[in-house]
């Protein structure tokens, strides 16, 4: 994924916490492959572990500097109609 939804389009800052807290979370689409089948063959509390890695640069003012950012979270994966899907 390139990039993820983003507050910086705001042009009023009283506005801008709002909208901050609204893109604290953010979907992102994941393909599984194989059978669905196999996905049915599951333990019973399968889960799926989530890595990420993000850089972003933070602006203010007449500084910028731009931070890297990682992290990974073990979720529960639940199996419906042959799809895996992570809540």
């Amino acid at each position: 994924m390139g990039s993820v939804p983003s507050p910086n389009g705001i042009v009023r800052p009283r506005d801008f916490p709002t909208v901050l807290a609204a893109t604290t979370s953010t979907e992102i689409p994941v393909t599984c492959n194989g059978p669905a089948a196999a996905a049915r063959t599951l333990q019973s509390d399968p889960q799926v572990t989530v890595a990420w890695n993000a850089e972003m640069t933070l602006i203010g003012g007449r500084e910028s500097q731009t931070k890297q950012f990682a992290g990974a979270q073990t979720l529960p994966m639940a199996v419906s109609s042959g799809e895996c899907i992570t809540p």
